[in-house]
């Protein structure tokens, strides 16, 4: 297990720095990338703890419309063994205030994974809500809630926290 955190840590890193180079293109202004980990959390209808994270890469149609991919790697932990997974998404993000020192949002995830689920590939979605704590124009804080499902039956509540570009 350890090694599997420090390989997801080390992902993560190299991840935000990708994004940083990312922004200091000329489509800053339109780009949002953003990084969220989720620490482990129960799950509701098996006996298993999940641990993922997630980063995303958006167009922002407006100041409160944005849309892209995500990809958000997850290690579900049963009694008996363990599922790791590479889920990929398309995210819908809507922010009720553009543009404030505190911006409320509701965040949507649908998509799936064909990496490492037996037998067949799987649907998964996720539905959040969430606030961006603006820290300057180029960046903010953000934490969310919300309620994740896999067809396997596995229904969680995650708590995130991250960072966006």
């Amino acid at each position: 297990m350890k090694r599997k955190i420090t390989v997801f840590l080390a992902s993560l890193i190299i991840c935000s720095f990708t994004c940083i180079k990312a922004q200091e293109k000329s489509l800053t202004k339109k780009i949002e990338a953003d990084i969220a980990i989720m620490p482990v959390t129960k799950t509701i209808l098996n006996q298993a703890e999940v641990i993922s994270a997630d980063i995303a890469v958006r167009y922002k149609f407006s100041d409160r419309f944005s849309g892209g991919v995500c990809v958000s790697p997850t290690f579900i932990e049963y009694g008996y063994g363990e599922t790791n997974y590479l889920p990929f998404f398309l995210s819908l993000r809507y922010s009720f205030i553009g543009n404030k020192a505190i911006s409320p949002y509701f965040l949507l995830n649908l998509g799936g994974s064909i990496i490492q689920l037996e037998p067949d590939a799987e649907f998964q979605g996720r539905v959040s809500v969430g606030a961006d704590f603006n820290i300057s124009q180029q960046c903010s804080l953000f934490f969310e809630a919300g309620i994740s499902y896999i067809t396997t039956r596995n229904l969680w509540s995650p708590i995130s926290i991250g960072i966006r570009f």
